[in-house]
């Protein structure tokens, strides 16, 4: 038999639309929600596109007590303990099919994701946010993502179609995760791929994970696990491969979802 929402062990969260607002703000209610998920024997942890170092303030704060699958599911990493459990890379053959791209569409800005963080590639005009620049042959150690953003949301149907259909890089997959962002991930990497992994690792019975997210690069984690929730903003398609529709990303969407778990649980004895 299996498990109802109310048995959940693991809660998996994808963070940007989903945890942490357009506006880079986490409503208390989501920290106020994990705390009391954590403290009745939950174990609650991240699902992000986002990279190792950049993670580890956040996963810090929110209080992650289960290993995090980054970078769209290239690494699984376990911030308690600094294990790996698990990591992916783009072949070397890509780094010729990025130059080819940045050749065909100039106007994108280029992200290379490495262990040590993120480094933009070929940028003219510095951005504080973003201090790491170099060019990409300076970047030997191994890539475990791409990410491109385009300028104008109207450009990343084209922009995606060539790279998939005509320039087809071998060992690579191409997801979107936001209306701006194509990220170029080694072949076999998804997050569903990283909720598979994760519960072969840590021998964790699939329906007693639940996962929440809000965009296409959740689609394959939504589709895998046996309890999939998203916030009310979701594209009608994503909306499909969830058993629980929640509240927008502002009002609180993984509290409310932590909310739906937590009221399902039976008291201690029955």
């Amino acid at each position: 038999m299996s498990r109802g929402l109310g048995e959940v062990l693991y809660l998996f969260s994808d963070v940007d639309g989903t945890l942490i607002t357009d506006d880079g703000i986490i409503p208390d209610k989501n920290f106020e929600a994990i705390r009391r998920f954590t403290a009745e024997g939950g174990r609650f942890s991240l699902a992000t596109g986002r990279v190792l170092v950049s993670t580890r303030a956040l996963a810090a704060s929110l209080g992650v007590n289960a290993p995090c699958i980054l970078y769209n599911g290239a690494l699984i990493y376990d911030y308690q303990t600094g294990r790996t459990l698990h990591q992916a890379f783009l072949p070397s053959s890509f780094r010729s099919d990025l130059a080819e791209i940045m050749h065909r569409f100039p106007f994108l800005r280029v992200m290379v994701a490495l262990l040590e963080g993120n480094f933009e590639v070929g940028a003219r005009v510095c951005q504080p946010h973003n201090p790491v620049y170099a060019k990409a042959d300076e970047l030997t150690k191994p890539w475990v993502k791409v990410l491109l953003v385009v300028p104008d949301r109207a450009q990343k149907r084209p922009v995606m179609q060539w790279i998939t259909e005509i320039l087809r890089p071998e060992g690579a997959a191409v997801t979107s995760s936001s209306d701006w962002f194509i990220e170029i991930l080694p072949a076999g990497c998804s997050k569903g791929n990283g909720i598979r992994l994760f519960c072969g690792l840590m021998k964790a019975p699939a329906d007693a994970v639940a996962v929440i997210g809000d965009y296409y690069n959740d689609w394959e984690m939504l589709r895998e696990a046996r309890h999939a929730a998203c916030p009310m903003q979701a594209p009608d398609e994503i909306k499909k491969l969830c058993g629980d529709i929640v509240c927008p990303v502002e009002e609180g969407a993984v509290a409310d979802y932590i909310n739906r778990i937590l009221k399902q649980r039976l008291p201690v004895g029955q």
